[in-house]
């Protein structure tokens, strides 16, 4: 269980994020509807820390040192004790299965003891997760949470181990073992099986790391293609595009991913100067439409927004009167139809 998004990008997981609408157009254009996120933060926002290659961090490997900003509860955890196992929680106060999971590492913490396992919670700023807002949760669960917490307000080590993991929703837990390497990584929930064993000394490094590099390429390929729509660089996207949308195999939502995030209005791109990459993302669209057993409004959305783009207004209207009959939602079905509006004017 994780909030919004998971360490394992199934399907589902991967719809919910690129389900967001293509909201009513400006002159010409169409811009995208607000994804629902966090609330804003009550403070201004930390300095950005150093960027981790996604993928460069993996079990077997040493463990990041816990570089953060304050202990908030509990002691210092940092250098890691040889001989102690260590549960690095990442979490944040919006978060509800987060929330959720502090009772259960609060239980492990307290049945294995701090001379044999040391569980820390961190927790980063981001747009719904304040150090006012961590207090308070902190306040309210003091005597049920009993282990060390983290402020990490610059996002150094979710960067080194979130990040470089290829993981990209929380609560995520790393086990580190008695020497200090990484042993396992996944769910809180889904932990007190590799935990008894890696207590135990009786875990397979080797075996673990080739499952959990298997598990964790499709997150590593989105987190590397959105990266590359940060720079909105027309070159980089392709190329990381490329190496996304070969793995839609395993995952056949990528498709409609990649095209929904290169359509986006968001990302202002010049489709003029760079023709190949609407080609592209049309391309995804169209066969992800091809590939799906029974049609879904977001692609149909996704793709008349492509078609249009190409000057393919009757094929455009044509997929998205499809899609509004596919809505439920009004609030949805209302934006649909004024977008169809538009591809209607634009003939």
């Amino acid at each position: 269980m994780h909030c919004t998004t998971r360490m394992k990008l199934a399907a589902s997981a991967l719809m919910l994020l690129a389900a967001n609408t293509f909201a009513p157009p400006v002159a010409a254009d169409v811009s995208a509807a607000p994804s629902e996120s966090p609330p804003a933060p009550t403070t201004p926002p930390a300095p950005p820390s150093p960027r981790a290659e996604p993928g460069s961090l993996t079990i077997g490997m040493p463990a990041p040192e816990l570089c953060v900003d304050a202990w908030l509860k509990g002691t210092p955890a940092t250098p890691f004790a040889p001989g102690t196992v260590y549960i690095v929680e990442f979490w944040a106060s919006w978060c509800g299965p987060c929330l959720e999971s502090m009772t259960h590492l609060s239980e492990l913490q307290t049945i294995y003891g701090e001379s044999r396992l040391r569980v820390v919670g961190v927790t980063s700023e981001d747009r719904g997760n304040s150090l006012d807002r961590v207090k308070t949760v902190l306040s309210k669960k003091d005597a049920s949470t009993r282990y060390t917490i983290a402020w990490d307000r610059a996002r150094t080590t979710y960067e080194t181990y979130m990040d470089a993991a290829g993981q990209i929703g929380i609560p995520t837990s790393f086990i580190v073992n008695q020497d200090g390497l990484i042993a396992w990584v996944g769910s809180p929930f889904e932990i007190d099986a590799p935990l008894a064993r890696i207590l135990n000394r009786d875990w397979d490094l080797a075996a673990a790391r080739a499952a959990f590099e298997d598990d964790r390429a499709v997150d590593v390929g989105r987190i590397v293609f959105e990266r590359s729509l940060e720079t909105r660089d027309a070159q980089k996207i392709a190329e990381a595009a490329t190496s996304f949308l070969a793995l839609s195999d395993r995952e056949p939502i990528i498709l409609n991913y990649v095209a929904h995030s290169i359509l986006s209005p968001e990302q202002n791109l010049d489709f003029v100067r760079h023709p190949p990459l609407l080609q592209m993302a049309a391309d995804s669209a169209r066969r992800f439409y091809s590939l799906s057993k029974e049609p879904d409004p977001m692609n149909l959305e996704t793709l008349a927004r492509a078609e249009s783009l190409l000057g393919n207004r009757d094929r455009a209207i044509e997929l998205q009167t499809k899609a509004i009959a596919l809505t439920e939602d009004p609030r949805v079905r209302t934006r649909l139809e004024t977008t169809l509006k538009t591809y209607q004017k634009s003939k």
